[in-house]
């Protein structure tokens, strides 16, 4: 991996996807390949910037945002309750997430 100058593009909500993306910017002229980063519960897509600023400059980024939004800025693929025993999931958004 090298360092590179980057920045996130506007976040997109297509009509085809349940999640909106950033994609890196600028866009490498002849990708030679792609990697999609996922942020974790309680997160975002900006949280990832700086990897994937340190990806190759002929990789293609995208940032994707989970699509439940928690609080402000703070989003996930599915619900998780930490609790005393541990962390508890919503089983069926878990799938629906997949």
């Amino acid at each position: 991996m090298t360092t590179s100058t980057l920045t996130l593009g506007a976040l997109t909500q297509s009509p085809a996807f349940e999640f909106a993306l950033s994609v890196q910017q600028p866009l490498p002229v002849k990708p030679k390949a792609c990697v999609v980063l996922l942020h974790g519960a309680g997160g975002s897509e900006t949280n990832l910037a700086d990897l994937a600023g340190a990806m190759d400059a002929d990789t293609l980024v995208v940032l994707a945002r989970g699509p439940l939004q928690f609080a402000p800025g703070q989003f996930g693929w599915f619900r998780v309750n930490f609790t005393a025993s541990g962390p508890s999931i919503v089983a069926a958004q878990t799938e629906q997430s997949r």
